[in-house]
């Protein structure tokens, strides 16, 4: 039912989302349905816990990814270019949030995004280490054994779902606020 709550979080965001800024915050994708098929399957093993880490990645850093704003010497915002993920998302809710940076430590270290262990690699400011993501959810730092792969899995899920109700919290707050603007 976890999965299901998010597919739902998620059209309700985009649904408000469109009636505010006639843009979805969360693009539709011919992915969308093996990404969230791979978050509905019970993690048993690391390779499974892959292929859900890599679908939460899929569906906040890719399916958020939008044009960079920015000022020109007039003041006016202008959308360059250049796009870049999670602009989508409210400032509030990038990679200062806990669950971004969750997601972003699991898609390299399981999903295997980047090699995390190199002297080069550095998480600093926004990421987050993948020990400490363990630790969260498992109070261990050991690398996951077969059995603890699911837990792991609910306690990121429901972190999911606490988080996509704050952002459609925040998008409905937005559409009350548009409403009484003239």
């Amino acid at each position: 039912l976890v999965v299901e709550d998010i597919q739902e979080l998620v059209t309700e965001i985009n649904e408000t989302s469109l009636n505010i800024n006639h843009e979805e915050m969360f693009r539709c994708s011919n992915q969308d349905v093996q990404t969230y098929r791979d978050l509905r399957v019970p993690a048993q093993n690391a390779d499974q816990f892959s292929h859900f880490a890599l679908s939460l990645y899929n569906l906040f850093f890719e399916r958020t990814t939008g044009l960079i704003k920015s000022k020109n010497v007039q003041g006016e915002t202008t959308q360059d270019a250049a796009q870049r993920s999670l602009e989508r998302l409210p400032n509030d809710f990038r990679r200062k949030r806990t669950v971004i940076r969750i997601v972003d430590a699991l898609r390299h270290h399981f999903g295997k995004g980047h090699l995390t262990r190199l002297d080069s690699f550095n998480v600093s400011g926004r990421g987050m280490h993948i020990e400490d993501v363990l630790q969260k959810y498992l109070g261990s730092k050991a690398h996951p054994r077969n059995h603890q792969f699911l837990d792991l899995q609910k306690g990121i899920l429901e972190d999911v779902v606490q988080f996509l109700r704050q952002i459609r919290d925040y998008i409905d707050k937005q559409a009350i606020t548009s409403d009484k603007d003239p």
